[in-house]
């Protein structure tokens, strides 16, 4: 009842007032937020009140928002419920058009997320009436979607999940001048892009692409990526002549089904600074273009470890030295060694690292503590020039696949003033550039800075 109310008030309010949206107090959507109890009251909130949700706020970005689930909402429950009330999807299509019809508003929204929904979770149009119509009414919302967009003259940032990267959507986002950013998670459309549609479409203003690769299962549980999907990859970047960040990303795990033996054309993506990309995808990508922040995403089993060390060396050919390096879960053995040696102007180093132990013997009682001992004496070597490491920390027994956590040990403060305080001491002698180190992550971790003659635990 309360939420009724609060939804029948807001609704009067924008009825009378739809031109001043500034002065609704931000409670009024707090609360509604909070007292949303189901799927009903979700979806009413979404497609009603979240329209204009963030249009009240103007100290920050605006946004709109579609068909926003709760987390922690399975797809059979989804399913279930859109199956029932698919009508929701109409009403959807007619405030996306009132909205992007309004001048005032259009003018004020900054960014906008749309939340796809699978349909293959849905049973076969000849077999389900109540999936048809939902078929119907999602690709309406979705083509209102598509001409709706580049009325959004100043749109600078769009999310597409569970949606696929398109022509008509391409087209649609090629009219919006003021776009910068576009996380696509749900890969592109098959067959790949037309070619003559495609080369006609640049992203002029584009500077930050998010993409996430589509998984296909093979026959024997592989979860690859089809090698016509690369093409795609290549299209979508000669797009954005002025990309200054590239996100390409897979769920773990995953292989390209066919090897990658060319590398990206030398006039697409000069400007890039930073990539985040698969190893697979570093010797496509990276050489000759200024990429000075690097993160590679691979798995963390031995062989992934001999992917990522040749990542790493293929990362060297890249225009300007490589100032901040984030890696994935990986043995921590050679690895350190190859980015010591690999970036000696390395300032930034972060990644979750596993020490591989003998079956027989029991990991040290304080493991952090010992491995900034190791870094303090030089077992591992750091870049000449670190600048800040951040560590996430874990071990392997040599015999077993499974990747176990160590436990986390309460240290007393006698045992942090002694012990840190001469490894710490160490590594500063060690490293003159270096000011921060973080070992573990969130409240486990424990943070150090370089105060100017000492160092200070955060």
């Amino acid at each position: 009842m309360v939420f009724e109310r609060l939804v029948q008030k807001i609704g009067q309010w924008i009825t009378r007032t739809p031109y001043d949206l500034y002065t609704l107090p931000p409670e009024i959507w707090d609360a509604c937020i909070q007292h949303c109890s189901d799927l009903d009251d979700l979806l009413n909130l979404s497609l009603t009140c979240r329209l204009f949700c963030a249009l009240t706020r103007p100290l920050r970005f605006r946004r709109i928002s579609f068909l926003a689930w709760r987390n922690g909402i399975g797809e059979y429950s989804k399913k279930q419920w859109l199956l029932r009330r698919s009508g929701h999807l109409k009403y959807a299509s007619k405030r996306l058009s009132y909205l992007s019809t309004h001048r005032e508003l259009v003018l004020l929204v900054r960014h906008i997320e749309f939340t796809g929904i699978d349909l293959s979770i849905f049973p076969d149009d000849r077999i389900s009436l109540p999936a048809t119509s939902f078929r119907s009414h999602y690709r309406r919302l979705l083509s209102d979607l598509m001409v709706s967009l580049p009325r959004f003259q100043r749109l600078e940032s769009i999310k597409l999940f569970e949606l696929r990267m398109n022509n008509a959507l391409s087209v649609a986002l090629n009219q919006i001048t003021s776009l910068r950013r576009v996380d696509v998670w749900g890969g592109w459309e098959r067959p790949k892009p037309d070619a003559a549609r495609m080369n006609a479409i640049r992203l002029q203003g584009l500077t930050s692409l998010s993409i996430r690769l589509p998984i296909t299962v093979s026959r024997n549980g592989e979860r690859v990526v089809l090698p016509e999907d690369i093409p795609c990859i290549i299209f979508l970047l000669e797009a954005c002549p002025n990309l200054k960040e590239f996100d390409i990303s897979a769920p773990p795990k995953f292989r390209f089904k066919q090897p990658l033996r060319s590398t990206l054309p030398w006039h697409i993506c000069r400007r890039l600074r930073v990539l985040k990309a698969p190893p697979e995808l570093i010797a496509v990508i990276i050489p000759g273009r200024p990429v000075e922040r690097l993160e590679i995403i691979c798995g963390c089993g031995e062989y992934e470890c001999e992917e990522l060390k040749e990542a790493l060396q293929e990362a060297t050919k890249s225009a300007k030295p490589i100032r901040e390096l984030h890696l994935p879960r990986t043995l921590l053995g050679d690895v350190l060694h190859v980015v010591t040696m690999t970036f000696p102007d390395l300032e930034r180093l972060s990644g979750h690292f596993r020490y591989l132990f003998d079956r027989t013997n029991l990991p040290p009682t304080h493991f952090k503590e010992e491995f900034l001992d190791w870094l303090a004496t030089g077992k591992y070597p750091l870049p000449p020039f670190i600048e800040e490491i951040q560590l996430n920390l874990g071990y392997d027994y040599a015999s077993e696949e499974s990747i176990l956590e160590f436990p986390e040990q309460d240290i007393s403060a006698d045992f942090l003033t002694l012990r840190h305080r001469k490894a710490l001491e160490l590594l500063r002698c060690r490293y003159a550039s270096l000011s921060g180190i973080t070992i573990g992550s969130g409240d486990a971790g424990r943070r150090w800075i370089w105060a100017g003659d000492r160092w200070l635990q955060t």
